[in-house]
């Protein structure tokens, strides 16, 4: 398995994603700081630690126009499978009227979400609800199909900002087999 470290910026890890081995596996381990920007995690086999949940902050950027909901704009895309995301802050973009924030979407399986500060934009109405972590829907689900071996854990969910509306912390699309 290999091993990065990534010192800067959101795109350092996303890179550091990119060069990984799906068949190896790699452990990431980010630095402590905070990282703008949504990621996009279509390895399999990945590890991505936090050096420290209160200190290591991943910041999402991608909001979704609420008329066009059940869109998803991922902040962090998982579609490989055996991926773990552990000791980090994660937050969603800043909230803004009229848009919602699709948080953490999940299409692979035996994913291993734990450990974590998740921070929820909160909404001011129902239209804009954010969710935190999310799977796919099957019909719509970029990796085909359900998802097996999910494990969410050992998480801290908090409001980010002051909305009246809340948040969904964890929201499990349906699954069926006519569409």
């Amino acid at each position: 398995a290999t091993m990065v470290e990534v010192f800067s910026d959101n795109a350092s890890i996303q890179n550091a994603i990119d060069v990984s081995s799906d068949t190896a596996g790699a452990t990431i381990t980010v630095q402590a700081g905070t990282y703008v920007g949504d990621l996009d995690i279509t390895k399999d086999n990945l590890e991505l630690t936090g050096d420290d949940k209160s200190t290591t902050i991943i910041k999402g950027v991608a909001n979704v126009d609420s008329a066009l909901f059940p869109l998803a704009a991922a902040n962090i895309n998982i579609l490989g499978d055996d991926v773990s995301i552990h000791d980090f802050t994660i937050e969603g973009p800043d909230k803004q009227a009229g848009k919602y924030s699709s948080g953490m979407v999940i299409g692979g399986d035996n994913v291993q979400i734990y450990n974590n500060n998740i921070k929820v934009t909160n909404a001011d109405t129902l239209d804009d609800i954010s969710q935190g972590i999310q799977t796919y829907r099957d019909a719509v689900n970029p990796t085909g199909g359900d998802i097996d071996g999910l494990n969410i854990h050992d998480n801290d969910f908090t409001a980010l900002g002051t909305g009246t509306a809340g948040y969904e912390a964890i929201f499990i699309n349906h699954v069926s087999s006519g569409d």
